[in-house]
């Protein structure tokens, strides 16, 4: 679930958002047909950051103490950024779990 102080957008084909340069941010899609999106910055040189690297490079400890993760998630977290990662293409299993985490299982 995400903090109280996030705020969730839905955007359709042709919208346009914008993200204040000083908010974090992370785009999902949420649909069954493909996104394009674009991204524009007013910066020299575009630089990010992945949380799940992060978490990953962070001693272990650190982050079962703080977030409360079990081993099953830590152990999947990506030690290399993860530019683009490939949802579950089975809608009938994304459709049926209510809790969202059916978009990164593998499907079978």
């Amino acid at each position: 679930m995400a903090p109280d102080s996030s705020r969730t957008f839905d955007y359709t084909a042709g919208d346009v958002g914008y993200i204040p340069a000083s908010n974090s941010h992370y785009i999902e899609n949420t649909g069954t047909e493909d996104v394009i999106f674009l991204e524009v910055l007013k910066q020299g040189k575009f630089t990010d950051i992945s949380v799940a690297q992060w978490l990953a490079l962070t001693p272990r400890q650190v982050v079962k103490d703080t977030l409360g993760l079990p081993d099953s998630t830590l152990n999947n977290l990506p030690k290399q950024k993860t530019y683009l990662k490939p949802g579950n293409k089975n809608l009938t299993a994304l459709a049926g779990n209510p809790n969202g985490t059916a978009a990164y299982e593998p499907s079978n």
